[in-house]
């Protein structure tokens, strides 16, 4: 299963939402481990250009690998993203995205035995009739 979009096809809020994620995403420290940024990360960010204007997606191309029963097993997500840093200098940047997925519904919740327990009911006051 494959879906492909180009920049006319995609929503303007495509856009909007990209530019501003981008220009957050450069400026937040990220992942912490312990109160230092994850090596790999900081090494990833350190190596891309910072973008600050003219941020767009280019192309988006998504592709899901599909059992037999119907189920994703693995996606995979390439979105092409231009835009142009401080000095005004243009750039092109390919975001690869690769997910796995298994073990449908096998997820077992864990149980809490709250016996004698102090337990507080809150109320959600958006649910209240007046």
């Amino acid at each position: 299963m494959e879906l492909k979009l180009s920049n006319a096809e995609l929503p303007p809020v495509v856009n909007a939402l990209a530019s501003v994620a981008v220009q957050n995403g450069m400026n937040e420290k990220g992942y912490q481990s312990k109160g230092a940024e994850d090596a790999f990360i900081g090494n990833l960010k350190s190596t891309l250009p910072k973008l600050v204007g003219n941020i767009k997606v280019d192309n988006v191309d998504i592709t899901a690998k599909v059992s037999k029963d119907n189920t994703i097993e693995q996606q995979t997500a390439v979105i092409e993203i231009t835009g142009n840093d401080a000095s005004g200098k243009a750039h092109d940047i390919s975001v690869n995205i690769t997910a796995d997925f298994s073990n449908y519904n096998n997820t077992i919740a864990d149980t809490v035995d709250l016996t004698g327990k102090q337990v507080e009911k809150i109320v959600n006051k958006h649910d209240e009739q007046e």
